[in-house]
C-alpha cells in the first residue's frame, strides 16, 4: 500500500520537474537518509550495546556499512523512481514508456536490496500510472472493480501461508524461480488486492463519517504524514533491538502463558504497546527536530 501510495505522489513530483531535477531530488532525498541513517543504526544498535557489554568489535570492524541495507523500503522507492523517471522521461510515446517500465525490472536489480526492489516495483509501477492515466475512461471503469476487494481480501487470506512472506521464500524458494512462480503472482496479487480492500473501506468509512471530521483532523493526518519516513526509519532501529527486551522484560513479569493463553488480552496488550511506541517514535523525531539534526539526518 505505501508503494502503490509513493509511486501516486511520485508522478506530480514527475509532472513539474525535468529528468535530470528528478533524478538530482530523489537520490538526494533518498540517499542521504540511507546513508546518514545507516550510521545512526550502527551507533544506536552495534556501538551503544557493545558499550553496555563490553564488546568492541563492531567499533573496530566498522560494521556501519553492512547496514546501509537496513532501510531496504528507501531503497526499493529509490530505484523505482529512477526507473520510472528514465522511462517515462527519455520518449514521449507510450508505448515506449510501457515497454521500458517492463524492462525496468532488470535495472531496479541492480541496486541493493535486489529482492526486495523487484517484488516492491509494480506497485510502484501501477501507483504512478493510476496518478498518471486515473482521469481515462477506461481507468474509470476498471477502478470501479475495487469493491470486488472486499470479497476477494478475505478469501485469498485464508489461503496465506508462511512461505507467501517474501521474508520467509523470497523471489526463488528452495525450488528455484519458475517452480516458485505461484507462490510470486499470489504473493504480488494478494498485496494489490489487500490494498485495494483497505483503501475502499477507508474511503467508505470517511463517506460515513466525513460531515462529522472537522478540518483540524485533517491538518492532524498531514503533519503525521509528513513524519512517515523518521518513524518508519527509526522504527527499524528500535524493533530490531529496544522493543523487544521491553515487551519480553514485561511478558516475563506477569507471564507469558496470560498472553499464550488470552488472544483477546495479547490483541489489547500489542496494541497498546503499538500505539505507546508511535507516540515515543513522534516524539523522538521532535527531539530531533529540536536539536536541528533532523534534516541532516532525514533528509526533509
Amino acid at each position: 500500500l505505501f508503494m502503490l501510495i509513493s509511486g501516486y505522489l511520485f508522478f506530480f513530483s514527475f509532472r513539474k520537474r525535468s529528468l535530470k531535477e528528478l533524478l538530482i531530488h530523489r537520490t538526494q532525498s533518498l540517499l542521504q537518509p540511507i546513508i546518514m541513517c545507516g550510521i545512526l543504526f550502527f551507533l544506536l544498535c552495534d556501538v551503544l550495546f557493545e558499550a553496555v557489554s563490553g564488546a568492541y568489535t563492531a567499533i573496530l570492524g566498522g560494521g556501519w556499512i553492512n547496514h546501509l541495507t537496513e532501510y531496504w523500503f528507501l531503497w526499493s522507492v529509490l530505484a523505482a523512481s529512477l526507473t520510472v523517471a528514465l522511462a517515462c522521461k527519455l520518449t514521449g510515446k507510450v508505448w515506449l514508456q510501457m515497454i521500458f517500465l517492463i524492462l525496468g525490472v532488470v535495472f531496479v536489480a541492480l541496486f541493493p536490496c535486489m529482492q526486495e526492489n523487484i517484488y516492491m516495483y509494480p506497485y510502484f509501477v501501477i501507483g504512478f500510472l493510476y496518478a498518471k492515466f486515473g482521469d481515462n475512461k477506461i481507468m474509470k471503469t476498471i477502478s470501479k472493480l475495487k469493491y470486488v476487494s472486499l470479497i476477494a481480501f478475505p478469501v485469498m487470506m485464508l489461503f496465506f501461508r508462511k512461505e507467501h512472506y517474501i521474508y520467509t521464500s523470497g523471489l526463488a524458494g528452495t525450488e528455484g524461480l519458475v517452480r516458485h512462480m505461484p507462490v510470486n503472482l499470489y504473493r504480488w496479487a494478494i498485496g494489490l488486492i489487500g490494498s485495494l480492500f483497505l483503501l475502499t473501506v477507508l474511503e467508505l468509512l470517511y463517506m460515513l463519517i466525513k460531515k462529522k471530521l472537522r478540518l483540524s483532523s485533517f491538518h492532524l493526518v498531514e503533519k503525521l504524514g509528513k513524519k512517515s519516513m523518521p518513524v518508519y526509519i527509526l522504527s527499524c532501529i528500535f524493533l530490531s533491538k529496544y522493543l523487544p527486551i521491553v515487551y519480553g522484560k514485561f511478558t516475563g513479569a506477569v507471564g507469558y502463558n496470560i498472553f499464550a493463553q488470552n488472544m483477546i488480552m495479547y490483541s489489547i496488550f500489542t496494541l497498546f504497546l503499538a500505539i505507546c511506541y508511535s507516540f515515543g517514535l513522534l516524539l523522538l523525531v521532535w527531539v530531533f527536530e529540536k536539536m536541528n539534526i533532523s534534516k541532516l539526518l532525514f533528509g526533509r
